[in-house]
């Protein structure tokens, strides 16, 4: 690929398609959130970063989604000590590169529906808003 001199056009391709991967994603999040967490676009990158509000439990989410057919990586995960993670790392980082477009819409709806099990009354809780740092993680 490389060495024929592809990348360039192979690296062109994949950029749209992961654009529009992610961008099925964000949409879908946005629909079925409907304002209660703001969903950010990564400018870049494979996945995405969800921030969510501290009176979520990760462990839960992760547990619930997975009963709903999604696989979410938790924040805990990535944080010093899950039982104790620190604020920026109170979300889900959500891949979008290796799925059609139909399935992350679908994901997002799955994922909402385990979300809202364990957040039912979010508009009384507060909103989560996104975080300074680069939500691209490569």
């Amino acid at each position: 690929l490389l060495e024929r001199g592809y990348g360039r056009a192979h690296a062109a391709r994949m950029r749209e398609i992961y654009r529009s991967r992610r961008d099925a994603l964000c949409d879908a999040l946005d629909e079925h959130l409907d304002g209660r967490i703001a969903v950010p676009r990564p400018a870049r990158g494979v996945t995405s970063w969800l921030p969510l509000p501290s009176a979520i439990d990760l462990e839960s989410l992760g547990e619930t989604a997975r009963r709903e057919g999604v696989l979410v990586a938790t924040g805990d995960l990535f944080s010093g000590a899950r039982t104790d993670p620190e604020p920026d790392a109170h979300g889900v980082r959500l891949a979008y590169c290796f799925e059609p477009e139909e399935r992350l819409a679908e994901g997002a709806r799955r994922f909402v529906k385990a979300l809202d099990q364990l957040w039912p009354e979010p508009g009384r809780r507060g909103r989560a808003q996104p975080t300074d740092r680069d939500n691209a993680l490569v």
